[in-house]
């Protein structure tokens, strides 16, 4: 560099044969004799390296500025450009210059839908229609006019729709409506298969919408009635052939009860509707709702099951939802059971209002303290949620659920086995503020139960002494019903026939509250596990502590009745400091 800057001002290479004489000399250096189709591999696979965008902006215009070579290679690799387009932090400038590079490749706009986007970005973008492949966008009420324009033009190669109104002033008395018009896209939208609507709905005649493969419609003004009715949402699913994915959220009107005024039963489906397709399925809504649509649809055994009802309580509506979630849960058990694959996990988890059921081993307490590997995990996640007005109302929501998971199946099974869905739950954890009064009849009927999953001392306590003994019937006796102290409508029948010795394959216990390895809820563990050893010769052979400090003379003594004591010393105790 010294050397150049001291040569004669009339030797520089200006002239053009001199800068090709240097660009012919580079060419000999070993990283600029790479073939054009080398160098557009390198450039796209530098570009995929890196994690965020502005360091892959800095290195895609790296690559193009190292030389001439270089860059002519770089500009003709269109999929490099069009990776550095980006709607949400760069000028329109930027953005208008990266579309002109990767010309005409189709390109992602917005990655999220707020804030909403100006309206002359709107325009700007939407002047590039017929390149986008993924649109999310985010519109006010004075962008409306200008989208509702734009989105009846051709969208050739649009493929996601995401659209969320946002209001600027929200408004709970007069809150605007927009719906998507029909002549979406101008019916010239061929790739669309997935949609995404926020705050705003469609047309339900639109022809567009037939190619869908995914629909998501969330928070609608259900409460006001501007939603559509649980029978509209099943008159449209069943004209969409391909949909596989179902979201609907506060999108279903609550107006589905033929006493309500309101209600169009020329709407009103007149017979069942197979959705025979659906591989996804969520809905949350007020119960009637769901329970509407759930009572005019034949669901298929998905592989994601999601049900969300609020102003849940003890009722029609709430045995209706149950009897068609068991029906579709005891179906899918079924064919995985024809797989091979026996493992069903189950999760109860109640708070003060709500109940949760879920079968997602992924929210089941520690992997490590299950009985299968997760490769051996079941193939559907099911969850189901009630939620009351008015606290404490757990209990009597539990009642009809612990019912109709103990209900017999309804296949040519032995009675023997015929005992419901409770019979084939292999892992059991439950998040229960307290001990309910069917519980302990429910877990009777578990008798391929291998695992019970981060029990609380509250359940140990109240629990397991009631597992120590043999059921009812073995003395010979009329067996009586159990009931709650809720509603005499809820029983749960007494088994068929039941195995000698409650849990029979029962292998492991697992804890994660400290106040389960110390005081009356370890003497209680201590007492089962002895019986489970010593009197009914079925004994347990794991124990898992988790976040819990466990003294060593109590492993030894867990350890002396032939179980394997697991303990991660995690757990902290005030009376040991």
């Amino acid at each position: 560099m010294p050397a150049l800057l001291r040569t004669h001002r009339n030797t520089m290479l200006t002239k053009p044969r001199d800068i090709t004489a240097c660009r012919l000399r580079n060419r000999l250096l070993p990283a600029l004799q790479l073939c054009p189709d080398l160098l557009e591999y390198l450039f796209l696979l530098g570009a995929s390296l890196e994690t965020d965008g502005y360091h892959r902006r800095r290195a895609v215009l790296a690559y193009s500025q190292v030389c001439h070579d270089w860059r002519t290679a770089a500009l003709a690799t269109k999929s490099l450009w069009v990776q550095l387009t980006d709607f949400d932090d760069m000028s329109w400038r930027w953005n208008e210059e990266m579309l002109c590079r990767s010309h005409p490749l189709p390109v992602k706009v917005g990655s999220c839908t707020f804030p909403p986007r100006e309206t002359n970005s709107i325009t700007s973008e939407m002047g590039y229609l017929g390149r986008i492949r993924t649109y999310r966008l985010g519109f006010a009420d004075e962008s409306w006019d200008v989208l509702e324009k734009k989105i009846q033009e051709p969208a050739e190669n649009l493929e996601y729709l995401s659209l969320a109104y946002v209001p600027l002033h929200s408004s709970k008395t007069n809150r605007p409506w927009y719906i998507l018009p029909r002549n979406l896209f101008d019916n010239r939208a061929p790739q669309l298969r997935r949609l995404k609507l926020e705050g705003c709905t469609l047309d339900f005649g639109a022809p567009t919408l037939r190619s869908l493969t995914s629909l998501t419609v969330l928070n609608l003004d259900a409460i006001h009635k501007l939603a559509p009715s649980a029978f509209d949402w099943i008159t449209l699913i069943s004209t969409l052939p391909f949909l596989t994915d179902l979201l609907l959220k506060e999108a279903i009107s609550s107006v589905t009860s033929l006493s309500d005024p309101h209600a169009q039963l020329s709407t009103m489906p007149s017979s069942k509707t197979r959705l025979s397709r659906l591989t996804s399925l969520h809905l949350e809504a007020n119960i009637s709702a769901v329970a509407a649509f759930l009572k005019f649809t034949i669901l298929p055994v998905p592989h994601n099951l999601s049900l969300t009802c609020s102003d849940a309580q003890p009722g029609a509506e709430i045995e209706g939802i149950l009897e068609a979630f068991v029906d579709v849960l005891e179906r899918a058990i079924r064919r995985q059971r024809e797989t091979g694959n026996t493992y069903l996990p189950l999760l109860i988890y109640a708070r003060s209002a709500s109940l949760s059921i879920c079968t997602d081993e992924r929210v089941l307490g520690n992997e490590r303290d299950l009985p299968y590997p997760s490769s051996s995990a079941s193939s559907f996640n099911f969850y189901l949620d009630f939620h009351a007005h008015r606290s404490g109302c757990w209990e009597p929501l539990l009642t009809p659920v612990l019912s109709a998971f103990s209900d017999p199946v309804r296949c040519n099974s032995p009675p023997s086995v015929n005992n419901g869905v409770v019979s084939h739950i292999t892992s059991l954890e439950m998040r229960l503020p307290s001990c309910h009064p069917a519980l302990a009849a429910f877990l009777r009927k578990a008798t391929q139960l291998e695992a019970l999953v981060n029990l609380p001392a509250t359940l140990t306590n109240n629990l397991l002494p009631e597992l120590r003994f043999a059921p009812p019937h073995r003395s010979h006796s009329p067996s009586p019903s159990i009931t709650s102290n809720t509603s005499s409508s809820y029983t749960l029948a007494p088994l068929p026939s039941m195995p000698d010795v409650p849990l029979p394959h029962l292998r492991t216990i697992s804890f994660n509250d400290d106040k389960s390895a110390w005081g009356v809820p370890y003497g209680t563990l201590l007492s089962y596990l002895r019986w489970r050893s010593e009197d009914a010769e079925a004994p347990l052979s794991r124990v898992v502590f988790r976040r819990c400090l466990l003294l060593d003379e109590k492993v030894s003594e867990l350890e002396g009745i032939g179980v394997t004591v697991e303990c991660d010393g995690e757990g902290v105790r005030w009376q040991n400091f």
